[in-house]
């Protein structure tokens, strides 16, 4: 977050999923106290959650060319 500490760049959104930790204060603490938002992600929109897509083809590729041992 130092980076998006620059000037004027204060009205910034932090878009996070709905993943248990980002509701921990000390999370959103983090987020609040440096003047940003949290936006919170609709549930089920893994669509919509990048990681999730590169996440999908990491763990195809393993299955399809399991390491050998």
């Amino acid at each position: 977050m130092d980076v998006l500490d620059k000037p004027n760049k204060h009205s910034l959104y932090i878009v996070v999923d709905n993943c248990r930790i980002h509701h921990y204060l000390y999370v959103m603490g983090a987020i609040e106290n440096r003047g940003y938002k949290p936006l919170f992600m609709l549930p089920h929109s893994l669509f919509l959650n990048l990681i999730e897509e590169c996440w999908s083809k990491i763990k195809k590729h393993v299955k399809r060319n399991p390491l050998p041992f």
